[in-house]
């Protein structure tokens, strides 16, 4: 899988908590943005790219999903959420990074589902089963 550039529509966002926003893209007609859980996608900028971990299931086409946090102090989480205040588009190359299913057993919330082609997922905390990658794993094998 190569990298698209596509401009994407902000559907909605909400907060998680005080400072964490779950951001659901609309990827374009006709665009193809498939992708393998656990990856990832850039978020172009006026001046450099910023990566961010894909929340949703591969099997979910046409929408895209990301969980954003503010780092204190960091120039690009400044202009990220300034971003996320003010655009209805936003421009992102995806995917990015190399698949991660392999064959082995499945393991969520610590339990034996079963036995397929997918990944091995580990939940140590509550916060962990919103987090981005582990979660797009989750559905992704779930589906």
């Amino acid at each position: 899988m190569s990298a698209n550039s596509v401009t994407c529509s902000i559907n909605s966002i909400e907060y998680y908590n005080k400072d964490t926003r779950r951001v659901l893209l609309d990827v374009p007609p006709g665009n193809d943005v498939s992708f393998s859980a656990g990856q990832y996608l850039q978020m172009v900028l006026p001046h450099k790219k910023c990566p961010f971990s894909i929340a949703n299931s591969p099997h979910l086409k046409n929408q895209i999903e990301l969980h954003i946090r503010p780092t204190p102090g960091s120039e690009d989480s400044t202009v990220i959420e300034a971003l996320l205040d003010n655009a209805k588009e936003i421009e992102i190359e995806a995917p990015m990074g190399r698949e991660w299913s392999t064959p082995r057993w499945t393991l969520l919330s610590n339990a034996v589902c079963r036995k397929q082609t997918c990944t091995r997922i580990f939940f140590p905390s509550p916060l962990a089963q919103k987090t981005s990658p582990e979660k797009a794993q989750v559905l992704d094998a779930a589906h």
